[in-house]
């Protein structure tokens, strides 16, 4: 049976605080041509790196997660959802406020979504705090969680991988744009297909030759360990100096949403690395676990009593 309590995990990254109105529109506003939502639901969710870090602490590991906040109510908000789910909150006060996404649902349809963001600029106050991470706890799995809202700048990816490599421990990088040189040398990454496209420059159709072709160029351009492609309904594909392995789904998944499908990958990932699993059939994992959380509305975070059942075929 999965059991991932020996686990210890730490999550950096940019955390966001996802929030959600939903409702009802019946009518259109007299003030201008929008709909005007009938508020039911209010919810707010941990997203962003945080929602790496709900995934494992719902799989039942030891988690940290590192990331920037401002000192506003977002911050309390996203403070109390870690403390609720046993996920330890070691954040780095910015001078930006804590970044926040409103999603306006009416009738089950994204109206508009508001962002609170600024970047973040506070690199070398980051490299402290993540060097002082490293001295002062054991982990045995690292997971590097780019939003692109900032904190992953050059020179805490450079430390993050100069000193998970020093210790040996598995990184792995949920990358954003183009600019790669900065995972350089990273145990593994994780691109989807777009992604993979942009950063070789090349439009990519979703076939196992193509993404082949194109994985194995950036890999050992950036010198990754591990190119971990994700996707969507074609499943998973895995490129290292073994070889180059596709995981198809062994079922035809019906697409709701891809919200935070990437976050639940990265985490099983980790999850299952760092308890002993060998790869492959960690990455068979992945897929199992991304193909239930597609079938979710909004952010989604798979819990480990979810994932034995996918994995036992109950679902």
């Amino acid at each position: 049976m999965l059991n991932f309590s020996s686990v210890k995990a730490l999550v950096i990254g940019d955390v966001i605080l996802d929030h959600y109105v939903l409702g009802k529109v019946e009518r259109i506003s007299p003030e201008a041509p929008v709909p005007v939502v009938h508020v039911s639901e209010e919810r707010f969710v941990l997203g962003g790196s945080a929602n790496v870090g709900h995934n494992l602490a719902k799989l039942g590991t030891d988690i940290t997660l590192l990331g920037a906040v401002g000192k506003d109510e977002s911050f309390r908000v996203l403070k109390n959802l870690c403390a609720e789910i046993s996920i330890k909150f070691n954040y780095i006060e910015s001078a930006s406020p804590t970044i926040r996404k409103t999603r306006i649902i009416g009738n089950q349809q994204q109206i508009v979504r508001i962002d609170w963001e600024e970047k973040f600029s506070q690199h070398r106050k980051a490299v402290n705090h993540v060097a002082k991470e490293f001295e002062e706890n054991d982990y045995n799995v690292i997971i590097l969680s780019d939003y692109g809202k900032g904190l992953a700048s050059d020179s805490v990816c450079k430390k993050v991988i100069s000193l998970s490599n020093e210790k040996n421990i598995p990184l792995i990088i949920d990358p954003k744009g183009t600019n790669w040189s900065r995972y350089w040398s990273g145990w593994m990454v994780t691109p989807n297909l777009n992604e993979l496209a942009a950063v070789a420059g090349e439009r990519l159709p979703n076939t196992d030759e193509a993404v082949a072709e194109a994985g194995t160029k950036v890999r050992k351009k950036h010198k990754i360990k591990n190119l971990l492609v994700t996707r969507s309904e074609k499943g998973i594909s895995l490129i290292n100096d073994d070889g180059v392995f596709h995981f198809n789904p062994t079922e035809k998944i019906e697409v709701y949403d891809v919200s935070g499908a990437g976050d639940t990958v990265v985490a099983v990932m980790a999850a299952a690395v760092a308890s002993g699993l060998p790869l492959n059939k960690a990455v068979e994992l992945c897929n199992l676990a991304g193909g239930f959380v597609v079938r979710k509305f909004g952010t989604y975070a798979i819990s480990i009593d979810e994932l034995r059942s996918v994995a036992e075929g109950k679902v």
